[in-house]
């Protein structure tokens, strides 16, 4: 199978992709409504799927209905559905040609019972979608699961992936304060 060239098909904002080009393993994309800030994160999140077979995806919401109005619809536009099986009752899209994974998971309550679902998992990309939802608790749970998952091969190039979080969010929220001292004012909280 030729390697799929989603720049025919999804070109970032200049915004974006001053973010993508950051070396730095925990990024944040912060904009309005319709900034297109869940889109690259989640085409960002399809680019590592590509490159890195077997690498384990996860784009977490609050909501499953969120989810469902929103990132789903967004990957079922941009990404050919010849390319991947879909699990609906999971909401899990598989690549065929490398077994690379994209979770779509949530958080509803942002509680420990809802984080321990996540328990013993390794996610080498995890993208929390409108993260100012998610308490600064969250955020460090998830990053503990942050790590390049067992069946993840190396690339073409022989090199493993670098485990990265890619927030994004509004500049609101309850926990917004907790975000913004962490990647704009670079403080403790």
């Amino acid at each position: 199978m030729s390697v799929f060239d989603l720049s025919k098909h999804f070109t970032p904002t200049a915004k974006n992709e001053i973010i993508r080009r950051s070396t730095a393993t925990n990024r944040l994309r912060v904009g309005g409504t319709g900034s297109s800030k869940s889109l690259d994160a989640l085409m960002e999140g399809f680019e590592y799927m590509l490159r890195y077979p077997g690498i384990a995806v996860l784009f977490i919401r609050r909501q499953l209905t969120d989810l469902k109005k929103s990132s789903i619809l967004d990957w079922k536009e941009f990404v050919p559905v010849e390319l991947y099986h879909w699990n609906d009752q999971d909401k899990i899209a598989t690549l065929h040609h490398n077994n690379s994974k994209l979770f779509f998971g949530h958080l509803p309550n942002d509680k420990e019972n809802d984080l321990q679902q996540y328990l013993s998992a390794a996610f080498a990309v995890i993208i929390p979608d409108e993260c100012g939802q998610f308490s600064g608790n969250a955020w460090s749970f998830l990053h503990s699961r942050n790590r390049v998952n067992r069946e993840c091969k190396p690339d073409a190039k022989g090199n493993m992936p670098i485990p990265v979080m890619l927030g994004c969010t509004n500049p609101v929220g309850p926990f917004w304060a907790f975000y913004k001292a962490q990647f704009v004012d670079k403080k403790p909280y």
